[in-house]
């Protein structure tokens, strides 16, 4: 690690590698990211994995019209949290390279296991992973080619997660298999994300 980087590693909205620029996945509604940034302080979960892939991923929930994710204080049926359900659209104009669906949801509190329903997305050089999909809701299949902004799903809590949420990723898009799994950040319609992050769409 050189001294650059350790100057700007504390700082969640930089960062060292070029990003990806994409539509932010969700519509009609006021949206808050729980996880996010360029260091383990607002990215504890993805940057303490000792899978690097993740570093730069980002977790969003919805707030509700009184600001809260969720009807009540902790509540244990999902559809209390604002985002259970929500209709996700694609990021960007690309390839469906997978698609898993299948994978119930789990209970409130319950952190579940991997793997998750989730889509990958080839485009742009990057290959963009969306998870926590509920079960039976992908509208789209395997190489299948999507246009940005199609709807492709609705976020769940299906996978290594105990609340409903979207979870989304980039990596390199390569053959190499060492730069398969180079984290790519993302920007979302030009703007950079990080732990409280607010999105009104």
């Amino acid at each position: 690690m050189n001294w650059l980087s350790l100057l700007i590693e504390p700082l969640p909205y930089f960062y060292l590698s070029p990003s990806v620029a994409l539509a932010f996945p969700l519509s009609d509604g006021v949206y808050y990211v729980i996880q996010g940034g360029s260091n383990a302080i607002t990215n504890p979960f993805h940057r303490t994995a000792t899978n690097h892939q993740q570093d730069y991923a980002i977790d969003i929930v919805k707030l509700n019209w009184a600001g809260n994710r969720a009807a009540g204080v902790y509540p244990h049926e999902l559809s209390s949290y604002a985002i259970y359900e929500e209709t996700i659209y694609s990021p960007c104009r690309g390839e469906v390279i997978e698609a898993v669906d299948g994978v119930p949801n789990n209970p409130i509190g319950d952190a579940g296991h991997s793997p998750s329903n989730h889509i990958v997305i080839r485009c742009q050089g990057v290959r963009v992973t969306l998870a926590h999909l509920t079960s039976g809701s992908l509208l789209i299949q395997k190489g299948q080619l999507l246009e940005k902004g199609q709807p492709i799903g609705k976020v769940g809590n299906a996978g290594q997660t105990s609340e409903p949420h979207l979870h989304i990723d980039a990596v390199r898009d390569s053959t190499d298999a060492d730069l398969a799994t180079e984290p790519i950040p993302i920007t979302f319609d030009g703007r950079v994300l990080s732990l409280n992050s607010v999105v009104m769409r």
